[in-house]
């Protein structure tokens, strides 16, 4: 983002007190690879930064981790950071959490017969403690996002539903 863009929503931000910034590219452990930051302006000159809930993180960082695990805020968001000054300042330090976020190197391929730093190399990964999943929820967190298409979204919610039963099923 160039310096003029900055000063640009920096103003809107004092004015309108909240500011998007649109498509910020996310690093590769991150799912979606692009996300909508929000950033809200409180009192005391305190800005407050938002991403998407959808967005997930698989790396190593302790930190977007953490971030990633915490709950949904109103309208969709999860909060990022809370940073005391300008538009210039929370962009910086949403850059330097990108920046923590690195991912993991990849192996190459003559290292992989190496198991011991195969093993050292990944991630653990949370296993949720059930696999299957409330049809009325997913149609209600759905139906805030896609206006219009209560039908389909029935339909793909129904079907989602029994998909997850048959891979995890309930009786033998």
């Amino acid at each position: 983002m160039d310096v003029e863009s900055k000063r640009i929503l920096d103003r809107d931000l004092y004015e309108r007190k909240s500011v998007v910034i649109r498509g910020v590219d996310l690093p590769r452990d991150f799912r979606p690879s692009t996300t909508d930051v929000v950033v809200i302006l409180l009192e005391g000159n305190t800005c407050e930064v938002y991403i998407d809930s959808l967005v997930s993180y698989s790396g190593p960082s302790e930190a977007w981790r953490g971030i990633c695990s915490r709950p949904e805020s109103e309208g969709g968001a999860r909060l990022v950071t809370s940073v005391r000054g300008d538009l210039f300042t929370v962009v910086n330090q949403l850059s330097i959490l990108l920046a923590e976020a690195t991912p993991a190197p990849r192996l190459d391929v003559e290292s992989l017969t190496e198991i011991d730093t195969v093993i050292e190399g990944l991630v653990p990964q949370a296993v949720p403690e059930s696999s299957s999943i409330d049809e009325e929820a997913l149609l209600d967190r759905l139906k805030t996002r896609v206006l219009g298409q209560d039908g389909a979204l029935r339909a793909l919610c129904s079907e989602v539903a029994r998909h997850m039963a048959k891979s995890a099923p309930s009786r033998p």
